[in-house]
């Protein structure tokens, strides 16, 4: 009657685990988000600078586009 099995306290202990493990990883996600749109600037002159560096835009359109904005 008593002993057997591991009855439910093998699912309270996975259930734990899981929301512990949800838990940190949501506010790892959470952190690396809000600094992640600390560090995003939303200027123009920046938003070209980020476009060349990924090689979306080349040199002349960066300094064309630089012009129409400022």
């Amino acid at each position: 009657m008593y002993g057997y099995g591991l009855g439910y306290g093998m699912y309270a202990m996975g259930f734990n685990i899981l929301f512990f493990v949800v838990t940190l990883g949501l506010i790892i996600w959470a952190l690396r988000d809000h600094e992640r749109s600390r560090t995003v600037s939303s200027s123009p002159g920046d938003i070209l600078k980020r476009r060349l560096a990924w090689g979306e835009i080349d040199e002349e359109e960066y300094k064309n586009l630089l012009k129409v904005v400022e």
